[in-house]
């Protein structure tokens, strides 16, 4: 396991009061001259299958901060995934591909996919 993924399962330990099953994805930052967008941003893939599954449950989705130190928490339900599923990047029809901003002008609005669907809403 990484060292950013078990950072990222210690915080939700913190926080979530429940030990409850959960689909959790982390990403580390990735400043502008590592990104494809030449913009800072984290990159997650969703496996679609749990997804469908797990319709009624939240996504944790954390976003690592530019500094390192911490997280940003994005606790999307499932639904809203589906819903939105024509505008994010499909792969092979297996993963969901979200390349969330890191910018402050577009923070959390996915650039991979068409929709530019936004996940700002969902922060903790």
């Amino acid at each position: 396991m990484s060292d950013s993924r078990k950072r990222a399962r210690d915080y939700l330990t913190q926080v979530l009061d429940s030990d409850q099953d959960m689909i959790m994805r982390t990403s580390r930052y990735y400043p502008p001259e590592e990104s494809w967008t030449a913009g800072p941003a984290c990159w997650h893939e969703l496996p679609l299958s749990k997804i469908r599954d797990s319709r009624d449950i939240v996504v944790h989705i954390l976003c690592e901060k530019e500094n390192g130190e911490g997280f940003h928490h994005l606790q999307v339900p499932a639904s809203y995934l589906l819903d939105n599923l024509s505008g994010l990047c499909l792969r092979g029809n297996k993963l969901i591909s979200l390349f969330l901003s890191a910018d402050s002008r577009d923070q959390f609005t996915d650039l991979r996919g068409h929709g530019k669907i936004k996940f700002q809403q969902w922060l903790v």
